[in-house]
């Protein structure tokens, strides 16, 4: 990192470092606007923002409700409604969809995933 640039790594409301809540509603939209709240509490006029999991859907509101100061996004997931016309697709497409749809239902946590694919450090250091 540089001086010129800084990360601000704020934690999901009930995940990770910020412990459970204490009231209902925090849901996607909320937190993006209590990161917006931050990020001009801490006084940036400008940021981009990364999310990935549920920060993936948190990092699209907050650039959709701060885009006058989010200069990009970067997310790791994108989400898709269900096709509105499901009905006329093939036997083949439908059992493609139920698919899709058992394997995005099933619980899986992050921790599991991240037991299968450890992170390391690189053999050398990038340029």
């Amino acid at each position: 990192m540089s001086e010129d640039f800084h990360v601000v790594v704020p934690s999901i409301p009930g995940y990770g470092f910020s412990g459970p809540t204490h009231e209902t509603g925090w849901n996607v939209e909320r937190v993006a606007r209590a990161w917006a709240q931050l990020m001009n509490r801490l006084g940036y006029t400008h940021y981009g923002a990364h999310g990935s999991n549920w920060g993936s859907s948190i990092t699209r509101e907050l650039g959709r409700i701060d885009a006058g100061r989010v200069v990009g996004i970067y997310v790791t997931m994108i989400g898709a409604p269900p096709p509105p016309d499901a009905a006329r697709f093939t036997d083949e497409e439908q059992a493609r969809l139920k698919r899709a749809v058992r394997l995005h239902d099933r619980p899986v946590h992050a921790a599991a995933d991240a037991r299968l694919r450890p992170a390391r450090l690189p053999d050398r250091p990038s340029r």
